[in-house]
């Protein structure tokens, strides 16, 4: 059973206020059990490209892990996206990169786009499922698309997220240490949903290890391609 994601809308501002940001700090360490079973030139490369682009590490290692279990870069969805972070050929030009089946490119594109989402939305859930369903959809009800492929999804990134040294129910969002962290330029300021802040709520109580949440995606998956010579 797949850890539930329910969404609460919380209108009191001082409520909002006592919600903590589980990725509020991009600088710090990279989770021992988001590690564990990543291969060794992975756990170098993502934290040094994490901090390079100011994106918390344990974001981008939950994305990795739930778009591309397999950590194949030779990896490629139905929908085209490429690579270790799954990402589209038109989204990793946008973000500078030539080779998508190349692990530094295709993180650093993964990152610079999930920068990019972390600003705009301020909230892990919308960014989970802009990243998956595309930002128009989001933006369409300030929400997660219904979309069971998309519910799905965010369900397993959050709960990478939030398990680990945390139990029980847990409420996650993005506060303001998590806009200012993510501004790299520090010139754009972070766009909320519409709506009120969201918030949801995590339940984590029957999922408590990374391995019983990776892998768990519904669907055929991605499938590995041959580089083109």
């Amino acid at each position: 059973m797949p850890v539930k994601v329910k969404a609460q809308n919380i209108g009191n501002p001082s409520d909002r206020g006592k919600v903590e940001s589980v990725i509020a700090d991009h600088g710090r360490p990279a989770r021992q059990d988001l590690l564990d079973g990543v291969p060794f030139d992975l756990q170098q490369l993502v934290p040094l490209i994490a901090s390079e682009e100011q994106v918390d590490v344990n974001l981008i290692l939950s994305v990795m892990r739930v778009e591309n279990p397999a950590f194949d870069r030779f990896a490629v969805s139905g929908a085209g996206a490429v690579g270790l972070m799954q990402v589209k050929p038109a989204t990793g030009i946008h973000y500078g990169a030539q080779d998508l089946t190349d692990p530094e490119q295709n993180i650093r594109a993964g990152a610079r786009f999930l920068a990019d989402l972390v600003r705009k939305y301020d909230n892990p859930v919308l960014v989970a499922a802009a990243y998956n369903a595309g930002e128009p959809r989001v933006d369409m009800s300030a929400s997660i698309p219904l979309i069971p492929e998309t519910a799905d999804y965010v369900t397993k990134v959050v709960g990478l997220l939030t398990v680990g040294p945390r139990s029980g129910t847990e409420r996650i969002a993005f506060g303001g240490a998590a806009r200012s962290a993510y501004a790299r330029g520090g010139s754009r300021k972070a766009r909320k949903a519409a709506s009120s802040m969201l918030v949801y709520s995590a339940d984590v109580a029957e999922r408590t290890q990374v391995s019983e949440i990776a892998g768990e995606m519904t669907g055929s998956g991605p499938v590995r391609i041959r580089k083109e010579q």
